[in-house]
């Protein structure tokens, strides 16, 4: 059957000469993978540009409904970004986003919440006001609740938090996976308020790699993040 749904790239590999599978989260079937032939030919359905990560799309694509890849009939950009392409901090969040993505959106059904929080989170990331000091932080945060593991902000203070149990507490866990004083004080601010404004490059960098660590605890298979390191670089 034919179907007409938004979609956000995630990636893309090679398949045969000219041709891509190509992996989406649309708004109405959730992650779906389709497979694009003629991707650089000027009379194919998705352009090069079109098949970049996170690029938002309207589809009118055959669904078979039986988990394999799919064919794509229609396509047309839905968001043409300004910033995202030319920055190379903007640029490398997004490679950053879809990469967390692809390893967290394995369900094949409609989390529209999800997407709308994903459309959101893009039309920031591409608006020049957006200031990226955080942004990668609340974005991990906030796509945390969709997976079932958001942090809840603590009711009395706290100065360590433990990623096995998902809490705060004020005396260090006998394990060694928890979160140190100085990050935890920047967790439980971005909990609260979504901005901090004096937390060091160093404690936000620690934080970053403390919640990936989080991810992979809470989260069977999600691995390491290669496009970290890149991002880390940026930020110097």
């Amino acid at each position: 059957m034919l179907v007409k749904h938004k979609a956000i790239v995630l990636h893309s590999i090679p398949y045969g000469e000219n041709s891509k599978v190509v992996k989406c989260f649309t708004d109405q079937l959730g992650l779906q993978s389709y497979l694009v032939n003629g991707v650089n030919n000027k009379k194919g359905v998705l352009k090069p540009s079109m098949v970049m990560p996170l690029t938002q799309l309207n589809l009118v694509a055959y669904h078979k409904g039986k988990g394999g890849l799919e064919r794509i009939k229609e396509a047309k950009l839905l968001s043409n970004y300004q910033l995202i392409p030319i920055d190379p901090l903007r640029n490398a969040m997004a490679v950053f986003i879809s990469e967390v993505l692809s390893k967290v959106c394995v369900e094949e059904h409609e989390n529209i919440g999800l997407y709308h929080f994903l459309e959101h989170s893009l039309e920031s990331l591409d608006n020049k006001n957006q200031s990226l000091a955080y942004f990668h932080l609340t974005f991990l945060l906030e796509l945390s609740s969709f997976l079932g593991f958001k942090p809840s902000t603590p009711l009395q203070p706290a100065v360590f938090f433990d990623m096995m149990e998902g809490t705060f507490e004020q005396v260090k866990p006998l394990h060694a996976h928890f979160i140190h004083e100085n990050e935890t004080i920047l967790l439980i601010e971005l909990l609260q308020t979504k901005v901090a404004v004096s937390a060091t490059r160093e404690t936000r960098l620690n934080l970053l790699d403390n919640l990936l660590d989080y991810y992979r605890i809470q989260w069977e298979g999600f691995g390491e993040v290669k496009s970290l390191e890149v991002l880390k670089v940026l930020f110097d």
